[in-house]
Protein backbone atom coordinates (compact mmCIF):
# COMPACT_ATOMS: atom_id res chain seq x y z
CA UNK A 1 0.00 0.00 0.00
CA UNK A 2 1.24 3.52 -0.76
CA UNK A 3 0.74 6.31 1.78
CA UNK A 4 1.12 10.01 0.96
CA UNK A 5 2.49 11.89 3.97
CA UNK A 6 3.71 15.42 4.54
CA UNK A 7 6.98 16.11 6.34
CA UNK A 8 4.98 17.21 9.37
CA UNK A 9 2.99 13.97 9.41
CA UNK A 10 6.02 11.74 9.12
CA UNK A 11 7.91 13.68 11.81
CA UNK A 12 5.07 13.25 14.30
CA UNK A 13 5.08 9.44 14.12
CA UNK A 14 8.33 8.56 12.37
CA UNK A 15 8.92 5.19 14.08
CA UNK A 16 5.37 4.07 13.33
CA UNK A 17 5.71 4.99 9.66
CA UNK A 18 9.05 3.19 9.37
CA UNK A 19 7.45 0.06 10.85
CA UNK A 20 4.80 0.36 8.14
CA UNK A 21 7.53 0.42 5.49
CA UNK A 22 9.18 -2.61 7.08
CA UNK A 23 5.95 -4.54 6.55
CA UNK A 24 5.93 -3.74 2.83
CA UNK A 25 4.18 -0.39 2.55
CA UNK A 26 5.60 2.58 0.64
CA UNK A 27 5.53 6.23 1.63
CA UNK A 28 5.40 9.16 -0.77
CA UNK A 29 6.79 12.14 1.14
CA UNK A 30 5.53 15.62 0.31
CA UNK A 31 6.47 19.18 1.21
CA UNK A 32 3.88 21.89 0.58
CA UNK A 33 1.96 19.40 -1.59
CA UNK A 34 4.97 18.59 -3.81
CA UNK A 35 6.40 15.06 -3.89
CA UNK A 36 10.00 15.11 -2.65
CA UNK A 37 10.85 11.48 -1.85
CA UNK A 38 9.70 7.90 -1.81
CA UNK A 39 10.48 5.55 1.06
CA UNK A 40 10.31 1.90 0.05
CA UNK A 41 11.20 -1.36 1.79
CA UNK A 42 14.76 -2.55 1.26
CA UNK A 43 15.23 -6.06 0.00
CA UNK A 44 18.50 -7.86 -0.59
CA UNK A 45 17.00 -9.69 -3.57
CA UNK A 46 16.38 -6.60 -5.66
CA UNK A 47 18.30 -6.75 -8.88
CA UNK A 48 18.84 -4.38 -11.73
CA UNK A 49 16.02 -3.29 -13.98
CA UNK A 50 16.11 -4.52 -17.57
CA UNK A 51 17.35 -1.10 -18.72
CA UNK A 52 20.12 -1.21 -16.12
CA UNK A 53 21.10 -4.73 -17.22
CA UNK A 54 21.36 -3.54 -20.84
CA UNK A 55 23.49 -0.55 -19.78
CA UNK A 56 25.71 -2.81 -17.65
CA UNK A 57 26.31 -5.23 -20.55
CA UNK A 58 27.04 -2.31 -22.91
CA UNK A 59 29.53 -0.83 -20.44
CA UNK A 60 31.29 -4.15 -19.90
CA UNK A 61 31.54 -4.62 -23.65
CA UNK A 62 32.99 -1.13 -24.10
CA UNK A 63 35.50 -1.71 -21.30
CA UNK A 64 36.64 -4.95 -22.95
CA UNK A 65 37.13 -3.10 -26.25
CA UNK A 66 38.90 -0.25 -24.49
CA UNK A 67 38.83 3.47 -25.07
CA UNK A 68 41.38 5.80 -26.57
CA UNK A 69 42.35 8.88 -24.61
CA UNK A 70 44.91 11.06 -26.34
CA UNK A 71 46.12 8.02 -28.31
CA UNK A 72 46.77 6.04 -25.13
CA UNK A 73 44.82 2.88 -24.37
CA UNK A 74 42.25 3.14 -21.64
CA UNK A 75 40.96 -0.24 -20.62
CA UNK A 76 40.80 -2.46 -17.57
CA UNK A 77 44.33 -3.80 -17.98
CA UNK A 78 45.89 -0.36 -18.38
CA UNK A 79 44.03 0.89 -15.30
CA UNK A 80 45.40 -1.96 -13.21
CA UNK A 81 48.95 -1.29 -14.48
CA UNK A 82 48.92 2.23 -13.03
Amino acid sequence: MIHHLSLREINQNFAQHIKSVETGNEIILTRHGRVIAKIIPFTEEEGLTSAQEVAKRRLISRMKEGFSLKNEPFNRESLHEH
